[in-house]
């Protein structure tokens, strides 16, 4: 539904087509791997082309062992992130 893409890794990969903004190509194209297995076979990919899913739990690993917030404050004279408050019942 659209001439370009901001996702080429997919594309490289085959798990999906551009196929324009035409009406008559978009039902083509979409009741063709609605109907025809084969063809929808061949859009199936082993690998995720944007990775594991894991990267935010390896960054935020990354930082926890570099030890972030303290070198944030030496460097910058303040937390990048605020102080837990303890909070007591009233």
């Amino acid at each position: 539904m659209r001439e370009t893409t901001e996702r080429p890794e997919a594309l490289e990969a085959g798990a999906v087509e551009l196929v324009g903004t035409d009406a008559e190509k978009i039902v083509d194209r979409t009741s063709l791997l609605l109907s025809d297995s084969a063809a929808y076979a061949a859009h199936q990919i082993d690998a995720n082309p944007y990775g594991d899913g894991h990267a935010a739990q390896r960054i935020a690993e990354l930082l926890l062992q570099q030890n972030w917030q303290r070198n944030a404050l030496r460097l910058h004279g303040t937390p990048l992130l605020p102080t837990p408050v303890a909070h007591r019942a009233a």
